[in-house]
């Protein structure tokens, strides 16, 4: 099990206390002890055109936020170095200058407009989906600590489902910070908006608690 306060995990078979954070594992003990079976985490929706969530509550998604830091690094970078040595190239007539500022500009202004752009087209795909999206309920497949993405030294917890529509049966993936999810059994059942256009694409719509 993982702490639900920290997501640090507790692999001791008597571990009472979360070692990353202190916290009282006990009753996550006895809780993840209840759930053995699948559950029922799916949310009412509204009909459409439904609110979309704002702005910010979309850089709640550790997947977002990560293309758009990756964005802003890249474009910051690239404008510094690049013009700095640009500048100087041009000051002192040395064409290494204006070679290395131009090269870091085109290479890293060129990863960090791509970010942006990849994370700007997603979130205003969730809203789209968010607003004009089906209703489908989803299986759980696994929701586990994602280790590969850290944000303010805590990785989230990566939530992988699969649904199935009258045009065949597909997947999908979402990050999110809620912790307690990570104890929630395999075939647990989700509440999914899907694009009616493209049925690929779907949003996982989050329940407001934990299971």
């Amino acid at each position: 099990m993982h702490c639900p306060a920290c997501g640090a995990p507790a692999t001791l078979a008597d571990q009472l206390f979360c070692l990353g954070c202190g916290k009282d594992l006990r009753e996550a003990r006895a809780a993840a002890a209840r759930f053995s079976r699948p559950l029922d985490l799916t949310t009412v929706v509204g009909p459409t055109p439904r609110e979309a969530p704002s702005f910010g509550k979309l850089l709640s998604d550790p997947s977002l936020l990560v293309w758009l830091l990756l964005g802003a690094i890249f474009s910051l970078v690239a404008t510094m170095v690049g013009v700095v040595f640009s500048a100087i190239g041009a000051a002192t007539d040395d064409p290494v200058f204006l070679a290395i500022g131009l090269g870091v500009l085109v290479v890293f202004g060129g990863v960090g407009a791509a970010s942006l752009r990849h994370a700007v087209k997603k979130i205003r795909q969730v809203r789209r989906i968010w607003r004009h999206g089906e209703p489908q309920r989803g299986e759980l497949v696994e929701a586990s600590i994602d280790r590969s993405t850290r944000v303010n030294g805590r990785s989230p917890v990566r939530v992988t489902y699969r649904y199935r529509t009258f045009r065949g049966e597909f997947s999908g993936a979402a990050s999110c910070w809620n912790y307690e999810l990570v104890r929630a059994p395999a075939g647990s059942f989700l509440t999914l908006l899907v694009d009616q256009e493209d049925p690929s694409q779907s949003v996982w719509v989050e329940p407001s608690r934990g299971p």
